[in-house]
């Protein structure tokens, strides 16, 4: 087989390009009640409670304002009878005012236990208000929000109380106000494990506190309202052997983290701990055992069960007995689905039953074709995809092109015009113009090309192609600039970018398994070669030189899918395709994508610069067809 055609098999999501991106949109999820399936409905740290007296599913997720309709968090739950449909949401909880935490700053991990005859919620709340401390500099972890620094916090879990599954919970009788973990210690995911009828509570101590998280535990009180004693060290997270191998030279603090405990007892009796992390970048499912069968350890770790982007996960079973493991992948974003698996108990371990999760996938609405059509100039180009948190909805911010003017002499209808936006809140089914991203830079003839935008720890980044002008021909200076937002609507700008000459544009940036940054580029003064830069935090830049220089290009774009880093790169006969191992030696192949005209009207010409979004197994292409008058597909 040749390697033309792998490329097709490998990329045929891509080469669709009609395709959505979601089957339901998180904000579309209360219009809907009944009838449906886990892939229409967001979930994040999934836990489902098999309710044996009303033979129900119960499946609980955070709630955000969103689904509240306040400004306030809480928790839902979603109710099937087989797992494959299911009815929800319904608010089962609340964070109330007047306690420790901030309704505002998010509830996590939900998970409702059976005890002593009532049900108890176990909920990661927050406070960033009420610092614990301020790390040293030399850690240099670089962890922000809103653009400012984001240190240790009040974070831990706090238990409440109902008679029902579906609640309401509330505090538990005579509890202190403040988490049942230490309130000096940042933690998060606690779950309950009773071990020779005493009940501990497993959780989670921050990276962000500690930079090599760790599973600790505490012992409760038996009515569950207060921890009893000091806590206890289980393991850090780079116990993990799976660790070694990706453990590489870099400046900044390495960071390790630990999240979503679940205790399990397979048929030998063995205790098994599942918990996720992240390898080369991703989030795994991974288990740690106990040598002495106790809770106190000491624990060693199996390497990961579920990769994929994948994790969160705990073992419940189904009404007909079978072992079941819920999870959610990926881990951020709209798309954030629970999925399930069939596990089997081999009584030394557990192992995953189906390489693929257990239920039906349903088609997602069709796509319009063409997608979008700006309704100013009808001249969109160059597409960045990000999804908007405040507003719970994707945008598209794109190059405009005068195509609709006429009488613009030679190249001049590409230039002098702002940033488009769109927005779809339908899962990127459907598109509408939004307006232009206000950006205070340059002049009132300055030129936007190719804006690259992203979203990391509170803060929207943007990093801009400029050209200082409206020009006839393609040779004057352009250089790259760095912006942020706070709500990705109004940009503020924070530097112009030292790269290799006076004439780059085409911002690509991609987070390193290491936790740093990656930004390829085109330098046009060197054929149009595609270069690279690196940065510990987003604002500082160190050029590194050439990455690619095999064939003139432009638009890089550089993705992981499929266990391994892609590049499509605009060669003006399609998109070329690259991959790579580590971001450094990438193998071009053969075929081209999008090199072959559309059908339709509107796509009668090869594609150009793209997106690529990932969700999942999924991978999304976002492109312009070439021609005057580009149409964002």
């Amino acid at each position: 087989m040749k390697v033309g055609k792998n490329i097709f098999i490998t990329f045929t999501m891509l080469g669709l390009a009609v395709a959505v991106l979601a089957q339901t949109p998180p904000t579309e999820q209360n219009t809907s009640t009944v009838n449906l399936k886990l892939s229409d409905f967001y979930v994040h740290d999934p836990w489902i409670l098999a309710h044996q007296e009303s033979k129900t599913y119960y499946l609980y997720t955070s709630a955000r304002r969103s689904d509240t309709g306040e400004d306030r968090y809480g928790v839902m739950t979603y109710k099937s009878k087989d797992l494959e449909n299911w009815e929800g949401p319904q608010i089962v909880f609340l964070i109330p005012d007047g306690i420790w935490a901030n309704p505002a700053h998010g509830a996590w991990a939900p998970e409702v236990h059976v005890y002593n005859g009532k049900y108890y919620l176990f909920v990661t709340l927050h406070n960033r208000d009420e610092i614990i401390e301020q790390p040293s500099k030399e850690w240099n972890i670089g962890v922000t929000h809103n653009g400012a620094a984001y240190p240790p916090h009040m974070r831990g879990t706090q238990i409440f109380v109902s008679d029902s599954p579906t609640g309401p919970f509330k505090p538990i009788p005579g509890s202190p106000d403040r988490p049942h973990t230490r309130e000096d210690f940042m933690t998060l995911d606690g779950t309950l494990y009773v071990e020779d009828d005493v009940p501990w509570m497993v959780y989670c101590h921050e990276w962000i506190q500690l930079i090599d998280g760790t599973m600790e535990a505490v012992r409760l009180k038996p009515d569950l309202s207060a921890a009893v004693g000091d806590p206890i060290h289980l393991f850090k997270a780079s116990d993990a052997p799976w660790f070694k191998a990706q453990k590489k030279v870099a400046k900044q603090a390495r960071v390790y983290v630990t999240d979503g405990p679940f205790l399990y007892k397979t048929k030998k009796g063995k205790l098994l701990m599942l918990w996720s992390s992240y390898r080369d970048g991703l989030y795994v499912q991974t288990v740690a055992y106990s040598v002495s069968g106790k809770l106190q350890g000491p624990w060693r770790q199996y390497d990961p069960i579920v990769g994929d982007d994948s994790g969160h996960g705990m073992i419940f079973k189904t009404f007909d007995n079978r072992l079941m493991l819920v999870l959610h992948q990926p881990f951020r974003g709209p798309m954030v689905r629970a999925k399930l698996f069939e596990l089997e108990d081999t009584g030394d371990s557990i192992r995953v039953k189906n390489t693929q999760p257990s239920g039906p996938v349903r088609p997602g609405k069709l796509a319009a074709k063409p997608l979008f059509r700006d309704p100013v100039y009808d001249g969109a180009a160059d597409p960045s995809l990000c999804w908007n948190r405040d507003e719970d909805k994707w945008f598209m911010f794109y190059t405009n092109r005068r195509a609709n003017e006429p009488n613009t002499p030679g190249v001049s209808w590409v230039h002098g015009t702002r940033i488009g936006i769109a927005e779809s809140s339908d899962g990127g089914a459907s598109w509408e113009y939004r307006g232009t991203a206000e950006i205070d830079y340059g002049k009132d003839d300055y030129t936007y090309w190719a804006p690259e935008v992203l979203y990391h720890n509170g803060v929207y980044h943007m990093y801009l192609s400029i050209v200082p002008g409206i020009f006839t021909d393609w040779n004057a200076s352009r250089h790259i600039i760095h912006l942020t937002s706070k709500d990705s609507l109004k940009w503020k700008y924070e530097s112009t970018l030292k790269l290799s000459s006076d004439k780059v544009i085409d911002a690509c940036v991609f987070r390193l398994p290491d936790g740093t940054w990656r930004m390829w580029y085109n330098n046009e003064r060197d054929r149009k070669s595609i270069y690279y830069a690196d940065s510990a935090d987003l604002f500082a830049w160190e050029d590194r030189g050439k990455a690619i220089g095999d064939r003139p290009g432009e638009g890089p774009k550089v993705f992981r899918w499929k266990d391994r880093n892609w590049m499509v790169v605009d060669v003006w006969k399609g998109l070329g395709v690259y991959k790579s191992d580590d971001c450094l030696k990438w193998t071009r192949l053969e075929n081209n994508l999008l090199m072959e005209p559309g059908q339709s009207p509107t796509d009668k010409a090869k594609g150009q610069h793209a997106d690529v979004v990932v969700t999942g197994d999924r991978a999304f292409l976002f492109y312009a067809p070439k021609r005057r008058g580009c149409l964002a597909r």
